[in-house]
């Protein structure tokens, strides 16, 4: 398989103490368009803000399931969730199965900053009882909480999907 293999709309915003989230509203949705280690000296000061990752929904996820000769099943769902994973910490959606599942979902993250985790992972998998592991990876994506931190991240977007088998 080649090209894009399905898109995942989701944003992601560091808040502060007293700090308030944006919320969008579902309208919004369809008009927005390595952990590496640091070292920090022990007299700097950290602060605790949250990273708010927030996983709406995907669409046109790849169809997973396989044949026994390798194959894929034709008009087989996928049953889809997200995990997402920063500095230890791990969540994941609930399953859907659905091509095009939503979840309108999101997991707030304490962190501590300057923080030691610089790669927030998150990826798209089938969940597939009947093997071992019991899921497949559709797609990992990969954000650096220093664009987050620095507002560069979208806080609303689309972001393209190539799957990982080529």
């Amino acid at each position: 398989r080649g090209g894009i293999q399905g898109y995942l709309r989701l944003s992601v915003s560091l808040l502060g103490p007293g700090d308030k989230p944006y919320v969008h509203k579902k309208e919004e949705e369809d008009k927005a368009g390595g952990d590496g280690l640091i070292l920090l000296p022990p007299t700097m000061k950290r602060e605790v803000v949250f990273l708010r990752v927030g996983l709406y929904r995907a669409s046109h996820l790849p169809e997973m399931d396989k044949t026994f000769v390798g194959g894929r099943v034709a008009g087989a769902a996928i049953n889809a969730y997200a995990k997402v994973v920063f500095a230890g910490y791990k969540a994941k959606t609930e399953v859907v199965d659905s091509q095009s599942p939503e979840w309108h979902t999101e997991f707030w993250i304490p962190v501590l900053v300057p923080s030691v985790g610089q790669k927030i992972t998150i990826s798209i998998r089938d969940r597939d009882k009947y093997q071992y592991p019991p899921y497949e990876e559709v797609d990992i994506l990969y954000l650096s909480f220093d664009d987050v931190l620095k507002e560069e991240a979208p806080k609303l977007g689309w972001y393209h999907l190539y799957g990982l088998d080529s």
